[in-house]
């Protein structure tokens, strides 16, 4: 049990712990939402710990690029990416951008969508309008992404247009 001499300090806490509170509580459940949702897409569970998957998640709530989207108080979509120099960029593996990815760059020439998980058709729609207003010069960057081939099993990465983003917004 601690004791404070102040009634500023205990208040202080009080509202770190509070905010702390909040913060777990945020990234546990969109920790569950991907872990029960995403079909073992983005996070698959024999290479995603729940720990690593909620630290990914904290990564990019904290770097600004997470995306949520909410129905009726309830989480329907989440949506990640990277922002990166192409200078900075060796020729990495899906594996390997994960584990340890280039620093993010607010001003980087590169968007890499890491993982877009959608329990609701119009969520991803939702989700791309806010990705354009977070990046209004999405259309003359680069747009990448890793796509696991139905047919080999071999996550490959992908390139993809401006119109991925336009059609969502739509």
């Amino acid at each position: 049990m601690e004791t404070h001499s102040t009634g500023g300090d205990l208040f202080g806490n009080m509202i770190a712990d509070k905010d702390r509170m909040i913060l777990n509580a945020l990234l546990d459940e969109l920790t569950d939402f991907v872990r029960e949702n995403d079909k073992e897409r983005c996070f698959p569970k024999k290479a995603w710990t729940r720990e690593s998957t909620r630290n990914f998640i904290h990564y990019h709530l904290n770097h600004g690029t997470l995306l949520i989207v909410r129905s009726d108080d309830v989480v329907v979509g989440l949506a990640t990416w990277f922002r990166w120099r192409k200078d900075e960029i060796p020729a990495l593996s899906p594996e390997e951008i994960f584990q340890n990815p280039p620093p993010f760059r607010a001003d980087g020439e590169i968007i890499y969508l890491s993982d877009v998980v959608a329990t609701e058709a119009g969520a991803f729609n939702a989700m791309m309008k806010a990705f354009a207003k977070k990046n209004p010069d999405y259309a003359d960057l680069e747009l990448w992404g890793s796509r696991l081939s139905k047919k080999t099993g071999v996550t490959r990465p992908v390139k993809y247009t401006r119109r991925l983003v336009d059609l969502g917004r739509k």
